[in-house]
């Protein structure tokens, strides 16, 4: 879950709980455990949410940042390139120094910043770049 949606819950605990001080409501005791058994829950689901991503980064760690351009409603600035892409993009193409070359991906994309890709271009963009490395001969590599 996002940063700004998890600042949303944060705010809506505060104002909950503001309410609850001033009790210049008309809400019984029933109405506030179970507004603050929603809010527990939908507080429990996020975490739930970040432990997984955090299982999965330890399970296949990020190795680089690639730029891309947002999606909508304010979608990732960066595509996570991850071991395992790494490792299938080796795999793909062995006369393709795999690291190298997505770094120079990298600095492609930081000095085009009119040619970023979007999210969901990116894989694409790296399949074709490391095809053309792959299919230069050994001496211009």
């Amino acid at each position: 879950m996002s940063k700004n949606k998890e600042r949303e819950w944060a705010d809506r605990a505060v104002v909950f709980l503001q309410a609850v001080e001033d009790d210049d409501t008309d809400m019984t005791a029933w109405d506030y455990v179970s507004s603050a058994r929603k809010l527990i829950g939908q507080y429990e689901n996020i975490m739930v949410e970040r432990k997984g991503r955090d299982k999965q980064e330890q399970e296949d760690p990020k190795v680089l940042c690639l730029p891309c351009v947002p999606g909508k409603k304010d979608g990732p600035r960066c595509f996570d390139v991850h071991k395992s892409l790494l490792d299938a993009l080796e795999d793909a193409y062995p006369a393709v120094d795999g690291m190298a070359t997505l770094k120079e991906i990298r600095v492609w994309c930081m000095t085009n910043p009119t040619k970023l890709k979007t999210h969901r271009g990116v894989p694409r963009f790296i399949h074709s770049w490391f095809s053309r490395e792959q299919n230069k001969p050994a001496g211009v590599r």
